[in-house]
C-alpha cells in the first residue's frame, strides 16, 4: 500500500475522522480496538490492536505440542490475520488474513467441526476441520484451528485442543 496523506481537523474532543478507504484498506470496522502511540519521530501511529500481539513463540509452542501430539495441522489467528501455522500444509496459511466468513459464521463459546472450510479467502479447507473460538469476557480474540491429516481427530485430541484454548484465554485474561 502506498503512502497516502489526508488533512483532518481535530474537533473539541480530540477526535479524528479515519477516511473509509483507509478504514477499509487497514480492516478496521465499527468497534474494532486501535493503538495510538508516538514513534522515535513525534510521528503519530495508529494500528489495529490485537489482543495475541506479543505471545506469538508461546502459541508457536502450544501449535507444535499439539501436532506432535495430533498429527494435526494447527492454526492460531486473532480476528484479523494467521498468527502461527505448524504441521502438514502450514505453509499456506502463514501471515495470510481470515476469511470474513469464518468472524461471520462462528456459534459463540462451540466448536465447530466440518469439511470444506473457507480460512482464508479463495482457499477451501477439504479436510475435517475443527473451529475452537477464543472468548474471554464475551469478546471473540480469534480461533484455535485443527484440521485433520492421515489420522483421525479422537476425542483426547479435542480435549488437549480444548485445554490449550483455556490456557490461551487465561493468557488473555492476564
Amino acid at each position: 500500500m502506498k503512502d497516502t496523506g489526508i488533512v483532518r481537523r481535530i474537533d473539541e474532543l480530540g477526535r479524528i475522522v479515519i477516511p473509509k478507504e483507509i478504514r477499509k484498506n487497514l480492516r478496521i470496522n465499527t468497534g474494532d480496538n486501535v493503538e495510538i502511540y508516538m514513534d522515535e519521530n513525534n510521528k503519530i501511529v495508529l494500528k489495529k490492536y490485537s489482543t495475541l500481539f506479543g505471545m506469538e513463540e508461546e502459541l508457536f509452542n502450544i501449535a507444535k505440542v499439539i501436532n506432535e501430539t495430533s498429527n494435526a495441522t494447527i492454526i492460531i489467528t486473532d480476528i484479523d490475520k494467521i498468527i502461527v501455522s505448524y504441521g502438514k500444509g502450514s505453509e499456506l496459511y502463514i501471515d495470510q488474513y481470515i476469511d470474513k466468513s469464518l468472524i461471520e459464521n462462528h456459534p459463540i463459546q462451540t466448536v465447530i467441526k466440518k469439511r470444506n472450510v473457507t480460512i482464508v479467502a479463495g482457499q477451501v479447507e477439504p479436510r475435517l476441520t475443527y473451529i475452537f473460538p477464543l472468548y474471554s469476557k464475551d469478546m471473540l480474540h480469534g480461533f484455535l484451528i485443527l484440521i485433520e491429516n492421515e489420522r483421525s481427530l479422537q476425542n483426547c485430541e479435542n480435549e488437549i485442543a480444548l485445554y490449550f484454548k483455556k490456557f490461551i484465554l487465561k493468557q488473555l485474561d492476564n
